[in-house]
């Protein structure tokens, strides 16, 4: 039983990840990305990572999305379709930052481990594993973040002009 939640959980992700590309409503695709952060945060509830779990729903769910909805709909342009034409340019990032993840992500154990569990509690293994053997995928995340915090403030500073 517990295997069938699983792959519903994940089907839902996946699911509901290819029906944020696929809407031309931006309401849609914000409904349909809290879609997907729920099946997220149920995966990590299957692989016993119950601080990561209570994380995504407290930050992802619970503040940047709800964050995303209230900007949508205080905008006078909420139902517009915003992509553009950049296919081609988001297409190539995209195949780079999944290689680049899959890349790190090819050392890392899947699998829970119950004695490491038991020994001690979830943050701090999360902790000790970030800042030891995960910390070249912490820092890309984190540089990754400064590029689009950065690129947010220049988009935001040409439309006010």
């Amino acid at each position: 039983m517990e295997e069938l939640f699983f792959y519903f959980f994940g089907g839902l992700t996946i699911i509901s990840a290819t029906l944020i590309l696929l809407s031309k409503n931006v309401i849609h695709s914000a409904f349909y990305l809290l879609n997907s952060l729920l099946g997220v945060a149920a995966i990590f509830v299957f692989a016993l990572a119950d601080f990561l779990a209570i994380a995504q729903v407290m930050v992802y769910i619970g503040g940047i999305l709800v964050l995303m909805l209230f900007g949508i709909m205080y905008t006078r342009n909420a139902n517009d379709n915003q992509r553009g034409h950049h296919y081609l340019m988001g297409g190539i990032s995209s195949l780079i930052l999944f290689g680049l993840i899959f890349f790190l992500t090819q050392n890392v154990e899947l699998q829970a481990q119950p004695s490491v569990a038991l020994k001690y509690q979830t943050f701090e293994v999360i902790g000790i594993k970030l800042m030891t053997h995960h910390i070249l995928a912490f820092e890309t995340i984190a540089i990754f973040l400064l590029i689009v915090l950065i690129g947010a403030t220049y988009i935001a500073a040409r439309e006010e002009k």
